[in-house]
């Protein structure tokens, strides 16, 4: 039945007395949009090639495709996810994006990991890129942490999925978006007074001193794009794929030395400078 329906769909996407009507192109669009993260293989090698016939392999399927996707994944549950952008990464060539929404009448924050041609019409993927690895890391270093009683610097996680596309995280919505973001724009229009950065500052340590003495961990990328500021200036440590078993030895003397990074506030101070 699937085969069948499958031809049926490429058929009328060839058809281009059907392409010349305004009704049936809508309808083939929402149909195709369903079918581009489909898990059946046949059916991706019978549609892919007439859905994206023009679009490299390499090159990110537009943000649209991803957040309507997710939307009718989460139908029972109503998430909503909207046009503007939570985070921006300082990188020009971003493997992700981060949108707001509502998840079940609460404020959120999607990180979504970009879709390509390649990635979809792969049928079983031999080799993860560096990105979905990170986004896995992230995701189940999330879902341990938040087993835990809530901390107030730690990201809370209301949901995720790392085995179908598109990957994505849905966390906890942050009032200021990331540390970065938040001082540029400050730059811009009122200086953040040095009230808030010592708050924010304190907050930072609070949250890695809990990673470190109660969890034994270190975070291994403490920068401004992975702190997210929330109200009343409380920072939540993301870039949690980088959590790492906190190593030590002990000297003849008796001292432990800690091998965890003992530069990271450098990053943060960077951002106020």
């Amino acid at each position: 039945m699937r085969i069948i329906a499958g031809s049926c769909l490429e058929d009328l996407l060839r058809d281009e007395k059907a392409q010349k009507r305004p009704e049936c192109r809508e309808i083939l669009a929402r149909l195709s949009k369903r079918v581009l993260f489909c898990q059946d293989n046949l059916i991706k090698k019978l549609l892919v090639p007439h859905l994206l016939n023009n679009q490299k392999a390499h090159c990110k399927l537009p943000a649209e495709l991803h957040i309507e996707h997710l939307a009718s994944c989460y139908k029972t549950q109503t998430l909503e996810v909207n046009s503007t952008v939570v985070s921006e990464s300082r990188r020009q060539i971003s493997n992700h994006f981060i949108h707001g929404g509502a998840l079940k009448g609460q404020k959120v924050a999607v990180k979504i990991l970009a879709v390509t041609k390649q990635d979809i019409q792969e049928e079983n993927p031999t080799e993860q890129s560096k990105a979905k690895k990170r986004l896995i890391a992230e995701a189940y270093n999330l879902r341990q942490l938040n087993t835990l009683p809530q901390h107030p610097n730690i990201p809370r996680l209301f949901a995720y999925n790392t085995t179908t596309l598109p990957f994505h995280i849905i966390t906890q919505y942050e009032k200021y978006g990331d540390l970065l973001q938040l001082v540029r724009t400050s730059r811009e229009v009122q200086a953040l007074s040095s009230s808030v950065i010592y708050k924010m500052l304190i907050s930072i340590t609070e949250g890695l001193l809990y990673l470190q003495q109660k969890l034994y961990l270190v975070h291994r990328a403490v920068m401004a794009e992975n702190v997210l500021v929330g109200d009343g200036y409380t920072c939540k440590l993301t870039g949690l794929h980088s959590l790492g078993r906190l190593q030590h030895k002990r000297h003849g003397d008796g001292k432990i030395n800690f091998n965890g990074d003992n530069h990271v506030h450098f990053h943060i101070l960077q951002a106020f400078l």
